[in-house]
């Protein structure tokens, strides 16, 4: 049919995502494209070519005591660290381009937020099992730590961790805290070689974050203008205003919030602050979760509407 209508062939690196239909509409949750997007990033780059010798180094010294591994167990070992080291760069690579709202979606769309016990602690059953690396992922809390200690690299944690309250960050409090010892390696339900594929892991993350790094570039951080406009924002959301611009302090202009920004303050008042737009709000019950669902899509709208002025505004600038 395509050969019928004299198509155009796709470009060579035209990338293409697919997303769950139910997920088209979420703007959240969908922060966690980034981390698709950093796959091709990985692939276009050749990223892993690049690292291989390095892995490789890094398999041999950990494994230098180990005795009694098969061909076949070798094999799986250096895939298994290839498959961590990507997943790994693109969790790392999301967190560099979105910044934090990248690891906020991860545990929702991961439940990790279930490894919380009604305390605000870790729940040791739920923590277990997310602390278990299978032979595609790393574990969940591991990758989460990882994002922390990039976060903190960034600036990222000083903004989010010292205002702010949510159950989210408590939990990335606590894989930040949580003890190496305590991650497992498993294969068929089985240990292995635990504290070798881990030290070997641990061996290569200097390389994986300097990879990110690379690949990310001069692209901006985004903290600077988060700390500045968070405040600002956050009243747009508390009034339904949609968040276009912001006035300027002491100068009669305004300020167009960049879309990292009001991603980033959007998701921040979906956890923390959707309680008090919906107390203000006649009728409305914020303990009532189809109130809040609604509410919560709404925030949505308002921001993607941010996002999409923002995006306006500069194209028409840049003309």
């Amino acid at each position: 049919m395509a050969a019928l209508v004299h198509f155009k062939k796709f470009d060579k690196t035209l990338g293409i995502i697919g997303i769950p239909y139910s997920q088209s509409a979420t703007l959240l949750l969908n922060c966690l494209i980034s981390h698709e997007f950093a796959h091709y990033v990985y692939g276009e780059r050749k990223i892993a070519t690049k690292i291989a010798p390095q892995l490789k180094n890094a398999l041999i010294k950990a494994f230098a005591a180990a005795h009694g591994i098969t061909p076949s167990q070798g094999t799986l070992i250096s895939n298994m660290m290839a498959d961590w080291a990507q997943e790994l760069f693109c969790d790392l690579f999301a967190v560099r381009l979105v910044g934090p709202c990248f690891s906020y979606a991860f545990i929702e769309i991961f439940d990790v937020v279930n490894d919380l016990d009604n305390s605000g602690g870790l729940f040791a059953k739920a923590a277990a099992e997310d602390a278990k690396f299978s032979v595609t992922h790393p574990a969940k809390l591991f990758r989460l730590k990882r994002q922390v200690s990039l976060l903190e690299d960034l600036g990222w944690w000083a903004e989010i961790s010292g205002l702010s309250d949510n159950h989210y960050l408590r939990l990335l409090s606590l894989a930040k805290a949580f003890p190496d010892g305590d991650f497992k390696v498993h294969v068929q339900g089985k240990p292995f070689f635990d504290a070798e594929m881990l030290d070997a892991l641990k061996g290569a993350i200097p390389l994986i974050e300097k990879s990110v790094s690379d690949a990310a570039g001069s692209i901006c951080k985004g903290v600077h203008e988060y700390h500045d406009m968070r405040g600002p924002l956050e009243d747009y959301f508390k009034l339904g205003i949609v968040p276009s611009s912001i006035p300027a302090d002491g100068e009669d202009h305004f300020v167009c919030p960049t879309p990292l920004t009001i991603l980033n303050v959007a998701y921040k008042f979906y956890l923390e602050n959707l309680q008090e737009l919906i107390n203000g709000i006649r009728d409305q019950d914020s303990l009532s979760v189809k109130h809040r669902e609604y509410w919560a899509r709404r925030v949505e709208m308002w921001a993607m509407k941010g996002i999409d002025d923002y995006l306006l505004l500069h194209k028409v600038r840049g003309a």
